[in-house]
C-alpha cells in the first residue's frame, strides 16, 4: 500500500495522533505525515503509507493556505489559545482600514522568530520542552515567504484571514506580530489548513470517517477505491518535471545505479541544472527524485557522465 491520504484533522488530537489511528486502521506499519499541524488546529494533513513515506519532505515544502481567526485585545504565552492570556486592551479599536495598512508588512520574504512553543528544535530538543521548563533559549529565527494574506470578516476584537504561504511560516507569529503593530495584541483563536500544493481540504476524508469507509475485500487487502478522491496513488502526488528512462534500466535506478543520458527515453523542457526531477519509468512509474547535473540544454556535452543526482530512492 504505496500512497497518500487527505486526511481532515479534527481539533485536539496531534499529528502523530492522527498517523497512529490510520496505522491502526489500515494494519500497516509505514505511516507518516506530511507536515505538522497543531493539537489545537484542524484541516488537511497528508498522510503517507508504505514507500510514500520517502517522499514526505518533499510533500511538505509544498506552498500552504490556512484561513485562521485572530482575536485581538489579548495575547498569549503560546501564541494561541491553549496558552495563559492576559488583556491588553486599546484605547481605542482598530478599524479595519488600520489592519489593511500593515498587511504589506506581513507579506513577501519575511524573518519570523519561531514560537517558544513550538517543535523547533535546540540543541537536539524541541523549543516547547524548554519553554515548559521556563528555560530561555536563543531565539530560532527563519526566512519565509508569504505569498497573500486577504481579511475575510472583521468585527471586533475577532478577525478571519486567509494566509497563502511557504512551508515552515507560523501564522501564530503573524496574529502575534500583527497584534503589536496594532498596539492591541493577538493571538490565534481558530486555525484551519486549506490546502497543501494543488491539494485541497475538500477532497480530503474525516478522520473519524475513516474506518466506516474502508471496504475490506474478500483476500483480505484494503479497498482503497473507497476513499474516492482522500487517497492519491504515489505517482501523482508531486507536480515536477519528469525524465522517463529506458525499461532495463528502471529497475537499476531503484537500486541507485546512476543514470546516463544515453539511458533517457523522454524528458520534459526545460530542464535546468540543480532542478529536481521526477525520474519514472516508460509507463509513469515513480522511481526516484534526483538533482540535475546540468541543464537539457547541454545535454548533447555531458558525455558518459551520471545525469541525475539521486536525493531520494524509491
Amino acid at each position: 500500500m504505496n500512497g497518500f491520504l487527505l486526511i481532515d484533522k479534527p481539533e485536539g488530537i496531534t499529528s502523530f495522533g492522527v498517523v497512529a489511528r490510520v496505522r491502526k486502521a489500515l494494519d500497516i506499519k509505514k505511516v507518516g505525515h506530511c507536515g505538522t499541524l497543531d493539537p489545537q488546529a484542524t484541516g488537511l494533513l497528508i498522510i503517507c503509507l508504505g514507500k510514500a513515506t520517502k517522499l514526505a519532505q518533499f510533500v511538505s515544502k509544498q506552498s500552504k493556505k490556512y484561513l485562521a481567526e485572530i482575536t485581538l485585545g489579548y495575547v498569549s504565552t503560546t501564541l494561541d489559545r491553549d496558552g495563559e492570556l492576559t488583556a491588553h486592551l486599546p484605547e481605542t479599536k482598530p478599524m479595519f482600514e488600520d489592519i489593511l495598512k500593515l498587511l504589506p508588512e506581513f507579506t513577501g520574504e519575511i524573518e519570523q522568530v519561531a514560537p517558544a512553543y513550538s517543535a523547533v528544535k535546540h540543541q537536539g530538543q524541541p523549543l516547547y520542552k524548554y519553554a515548559r521548563r521556563n528555560q530561555l533559549v536563543e531565539e530560532k529565527k527563519r526566512h519565509v515567504f508569504v505569498s497573500e494574506i486577504t481579511i475575510t470578516a472583521y468585527e471586533y476584537p475577532h478577525l478571519s484571514i486567509e494566509v497563502v504561504c511557504s512551508s515552515g511560516t507560523y501564522i501564530r507569529s503573524i496574529a502575534h506580530d500583527l497584534g503589536q503593530r496594532l498596539n492591541c495584541g493577538g493571538y490565534v483563536s481558530n486555525l484551519r489548513r486549506a490546502a497543501i500544493g494543488r491539494w485541497r481540504l475538500e477532497s480530503a476524508i474525516r478522520l473519524d470517517d475513516l474506518q466506516e469507509r474502508l471496504g475490506i475485500m474478500v483476500e483480505g487487502a484494503v479497498d482503497m477505491t473507497q476513499l474516492a478522491e482522500a487517497y492519491v496513488p504515489i505517482d501523482n502526488m508531486l507536480v515536477i518535471p519528469t525524465l522517463r528512462v529506458l525499461e532495463p534500466r528502471a529497475a537499476q535506478v531503484m537500486r541507485g545505479v546512476p543514470i546516463r543520458i544515453q539511458d533517457v527515453f523522454e524528458h520534459d523542457e526545460p530542464l535546468d541544472l540543480g532542478q529536481l526531477v521526477a525520474v519514472r519509468g516508460l509507463h509513469g512509474e515513480l522511481l526516484a527524485i534526483g538533482r540535475m547535473r546540468c541543464g537539457s540544454v547541454a545535454f548533447g556535452e555531458f558525455g558518459d557522465e551520471p545525469l541525475v543526482e539521486y536525493v531520494r530512492v524509491i
